[in-house]
């Protein structure tokens, strides 16, 4: 195998690494995404590990079906888990409650929960209704973060959304290509309808690396520069600094050198601008990898 195999194969590894935590984070910190500042839940990629919520939704599941009338007009909210020292760990929640209620308002998903908190004053007190089996239980809260994780359990838009993102990461994760151009093509559109930037922007950069294994180049290509492009709209430097990079690797599988060259001192720009000079000093190299102006395939 000739250098620059050798380098595009090392810029692949590197991609599908930078793949992996972008999706972790996405699926961690989801609802951040709604209301910055007043967000529900504050999971880390270690909780959600250490709190697998699988079998909490099933028992859920199985009890709405079993007993609808406990949920009233509620679709309810599943708690996945409860944050140390937080309000809903004083008040005795722990994972695979059940909320169904906010003061008076019925609870049908997380969005609404969190626009309702947004709502509410901090030093107010919440009545939070919540089902643990087949008991329905309440808690006096104050208003802000209750300090849980949660999860929908009726399918929305947004919950169908993040799963076909996770679907979609463990195909790659398999060299399951095709299916994964497939699945990030189905996330995408549902992201634009929700407009999650951040979920945009994760689908092209995604597909990008889907059609770059399946040798589709010019795919590659459009979805990570869409990806920028995205980036760059919402002005988030450090989800950019990642996007020339990828296009640079692109265009050094096309024997393109001299572009490419120029996409990495994009990046070794970017990653100054954001002040990680280890970042920086990364994509100078690649800059001056086996890849040069007037050089090929060796």
């Amino acid at each position: 195998m000739n250098k620059t195999a050798l380098f595009c194969n090392s810029q692949r590894t590197r991609q599908f690494s930078k793949a992996t935590a972008r999706c972790l984070l996405l699926l961690t910190a989801v609802l951040t995404w709604l209301h910055p500042n007043d967000s529900v839940a504050e999971p880390t990629a270690a909780s959600v590990k250490d709190n697998p919520a699988e079998h909490l939704v099933t028992t859920a599941k199985a009890l709405k079906q079993a007993h609808p009338a406990l949920f009233g007009t509620a679709e309810g909210i599943l708690v996945t888990l409860v944050v140390p020292d937080g309000q809903a760990a004083t008040a005795g929640l722990v994972p695979g409650d059940v909320l169904i209620g906010y003061g008076a308002t019925p609870i049908d998903s997380v969005q609404q929960l969190t626009e309702q908190i947004a709502i509410a004053a901090d030093d107010s007190r919440i009545t939070l209704i919540y089902l643990r089996g087949e008991q329905r239980q309440q808690a006096a809260i104050n208003g802000g973060a209750i300090g849980v994780g949660l999860q929908d359990l009726a399918e929305t838009p947004f919950t169908r959304m993040i799963a076909l993102l996770q679907q979609g990461q463990q195909a790659l994760a398999a060299a399951n290509y095709s299916e994964a151009v497939s699945l990030f093509g189905n996330g995408l559109t549902l992201a634009e309808t929700q407009q999650h930037q951040q979920a945009q922007a994760l689908c092209h950069e995604s597909l990008g690396y889907a059609f770059t294994e399946l040798d589709d180049l010019q795919q590659a290509l459009l979805h990570h520069r869409q990806a920028l492009a995205i980036d760059r709209a919402a002005d988030d430097r450090q989800r950019e600094a990642a996007d020339p990079g990828n296009i640079g690797s692109v265009l050094a599988m096309q024997n393109r050198a001299t572009d490419s060259l120029e996409s990495y001192q994009q990046a070794l720009l970017i990653h100054r601008r954001t002040g990680d000079p280890s970042r920086a000093w990364r994509s100078a190299r690649r800059g001056k990898g086996p890849v040069q102006p007037g050089q090929g395939r060796g």
